[in-house]
């Protein structure tokens, strides 16, 4: 039976509006090697839900949340927040786990199949697959796995939806937020659709969707193409948080001068390309006006572009007033008043250099604390069947 909470899903759940706020508050199951680069993949679309119900578009400039804020907002939610949903989509892109896996059933019986081909509000979105030998049941999830549970509860309260739940013990003490019940589902589909900057993660959301058929509304449309990134959303904002690291260090002290150190500040991105994603790093450095290229850091597909120029560090200053990090706030901040003290030329005295160590010192401490215990970028384990 349908909650009362909820309305039919091919009808429209809740009028919206969408509003831009300039300050917004890989592991996977199912992940592939794609056999071609940037835009020369081929997606299983005809076997997945119909070549009729998929689209085939030149990549989008600007994020399109319309079909979620027209038929999926949460009924105490009137309006969207652009700017979160666009730090939202670059997040996942960077922290996101899309889940799928089968489960045995031992004994099915009449009241499993009702249950499993209800709505499956408040529980689990499970769908029955029948085999020759047993019945399975497929259970898919969607995860963002973080070791501070502040930015998760901050995503659960801006969307309404979904569970945050801690995992681990002690030192491995880590959070999880997870969307498993039907139409939690059906809504992060509906934000991720169309949105997503990756080609790595397209296929990964695609073959997500194939096993999700059951779940599907009748006017959904799978799309094989997304935005680009740009200064002008805040997806990359979201994808710092997940991605990169904001560095900042000094080395020993010159035999020539008592005054004389060397500091080297830069942020970099690392990805491993599967599709071309290293394309999408060197559009970030044409971004950020920077002449660094994007160069192999580990064989065979582990790519990384580092920006260390002043100027390329005072555009992307600029670009996350705007669209400001949630989760590398702290780090970001410090990382930042080294950049003024360099551009103020306060790091060439005694006091200048004193307090950039220290704030060195402290972003390596911030950043140590925030790394998540080693396991826990995967899924949940499975409950019992």
């Amino acid at each position: 039976m349908q909650s009362n909470g909820e309305k039919s899903v091919g009808k429209i759940c809740q009028a919206g509006t969408i509003s831009r706020k300039l300050s917004p508050p890989h592991h996977s199951c199912i992940a592939k090697q794609c056999m071609g680069r940037c835009g020369g993949y081929t997606l299983p679309f005809e076997t997945m839900i119909g070549s009729s119900e998929t689209t085939r578009e030149p990549p989008l400039s600007s994020f399109d949340f319309s079909d979620f804020v027209e038929h999926h907002l949460v009924q105490h939610k009137t309006h969207a927040d652009q700017g979160f949903l666009e730090w939202l989509v670059g997040f996942a892109e960077g922290d996101g786990t899309f889940c799928s896996r089968e489960i045995s059933l031992q004994q099915p019986t009449p009241s499993n199949r009702e249950t499993n081909a209800s709505t499956g509000v408040g529980g689990p979105a499970e769908i029955l697959l029948q085999s020759t030998q047993k019945l399975l049941k497929r259970r898919l999830l969607f995860q963002l796995v973080q070791k501070d549970p502040k930015v998760l509860h901050r995503i659960r309260a801006e969307l309404g939806f979904g569970a945050v739940r801690q995992s681990g013990n002690g030192a491995a003490t880590h959070w999880r937020y997870t969307v498993e019940d039907r139409r939690g589902l059906q809504r992060i589909m509906a934000i991720l659709n169309g949105n997503l900057v990756l080609p790595k993660r397209r296929l990964q959301f695609a073959e997500w969707v194939n096993d999700a058929r059951g779940l599907l509304w009748p006017s959904f449309v799978l799309k094989d193409t997304g935005p680009v990134a740009s200064l002008e959303t805040g997806w990359l904002a979201g994808f710092i948080d997940a991605e990169a690291c904001f560095y900042a260090h000094f080395t020993t002290r010159s035999q020539r001068s008592s005054l004389s150190y060397r500091l080297t500040q830069k942020v970099h991105i690392t990805q491993q390309d599967r599709c071309g994603e290293a394309e999408v790093l060197r559009q970030v450095g044409e971004l950020l006006e920077s002449s660094a290229r994007v160069s192999l850091v580990k064989p065979p597909d582990c790519f990384r572009i580092e920006v260390s120029s002043l100027h390329s560090h005072g555009i992307l200053v600029r670009y996350l007033k705007r669209f400001p990090v949630i989760v590398k706030a702290v780090v970001f901040r410090q990382w930042w008043r080294v950049y003024l003290l360099r551009v103020e030329r306060r790091h060439l005295n005694e006091t200048g250099i004193l307090r950039m160590r220290r704030l060195c010192l402290a972003m390596r401490m911030k950043q140590k604390e925030m790394e998540a215990p080693a396991g826990a970028e995967g899924p949940a384990p499975a409950e019992a069947g």
